[in-house]
């Protein structure tokens, strides 16, 4: 049985989207359990993937969470290739335009788009589908009454759905290297585990020692908030050029 993987953009939600307060007490929950995978939490949440990682980072400064990366990939199309899962390939939308009578190669030009005219002719003709007749005006006409199937449009519907699996390897080689209808999506996922203060509820830290604390003596029971000072502030600045007038003294 295959398994397809898709990246986080094409992934459709599942739930209504969770508010922050929701989406934080169900990924706690959820890391309470075991370990939690950040694309597949955030389709059973309905939400971003973005948002996902923004929170895990905010629970893992409170130390109540840890992650690691895992590096994913999986075929994606073109805005172009994607046009032609709606429209059918290039070569079917050239056959489409030759009409059963066939027509002048400028009448043809003039009626479809410069890709469909180049790429399309050329894959159509390929597949025996259209021919030109030379002559004094060259003209296309159909080779064939009807097209059986558009293997194209069908196949890249097939990696549109995450089943690039199912196509033949030759083929899945020529729309990503020769007709370049398809790339390769990468992308990071965060395994989410507990963190050294894990708990079900994060309790706000004070980022600041009060007057108040320090008369009823809560102080001592409280874990304050780091303070996220910028790499190096403080360091002592570095010494500058000398005076020119001053260069010459002894």
């Amino acid at each position: 049985r295959r398994c397809a993987i898709v990246s986080p953009g094409q992934l459709a939600a599942r739930v209504p989207a969770m508010d922050d307060a929701a989406l934080e007490k169900a990924l706690l929950l959820a890391v309470s359990v075991g370990d939690v995978t950040s694309d597949k939490f955030a389709e059973q949440s309905g939400v971003d993937h973005k948002k996902v990682i923004g929170l895990m980072k905010s629970l893992e400064a409170s130390a109540l969470v840890r992650s690691s990366a895992v590096d994913r990939s999986a075929l994606a199309l073109t805005p172009e290739s994607e046009t032609y899962v709606v429209d059918g390939s290039p070569e079917a939308q050239a056959f489409h335009a030759v009409p059963a009578d066939g027509c002048s190669l400028a009448e043809f030009k003039q009626a479809v788009s410069k890709t469909v005219a180049e790429v399309g002719f050329k894959q159509a003709m390929q597949s025996k589908w259209l021919g030109m007749v030379k002559g004094g005006e060259p003209r296309v006409e159909r080779k064939v009454d009807a097209i059986n199937e558009d293997t194209c449009q069908t196949q890249l519907k097939l990696i549109q759905e995450g089943k690039a699996g199912d196509i033949d390897p030759k083929d899945l080689e020529s729309l990503i290297k020769k007709r370049k209808l398809v790339k390769q999506d990468t992308w990071k996922v965060y395994v989410i585990s507990k963190g050294a203060e894990f708990s079900l509820e994060r309790k706000k830290q004070p980022t600041d020692l009060t007057r108040e604390m320090l008369q009823d003596g809560t102080w001592r029971d409280e874990t304050f908030k780091a303070y996220n000072l910028v790499p190096g502030a403080g360091a002592m600045p570095s010494g500058g050029d000398v005076h020119p007038p001053l260069k010459g003294r002894p």
